[in-house]
């Protein structure tokens, strides 16, 4: 493999594990925002 084609190998696995962190972040972002709906459907069934 020459110079050229290591730096496109090591900039796409950079690339791909930057998207993994972001799309996990938006689970948790996700995640966070839909936690109290859950918790307020929860309550009402309760009551």
């Amino acid at each position: 493999m020459n110079k050229d084609n290591v730096r496109f190998v090591a900039e796409a696995g950079a690339a791909t594990k930057q998207l993994r962190e972001q799309q996990a972040l938006g689970e948790r972002q996700q995640t966070a925002l839909h936690q109290p709906l859950a918790d307020e459907r929860t309550r009402s069934k309760v009551e």
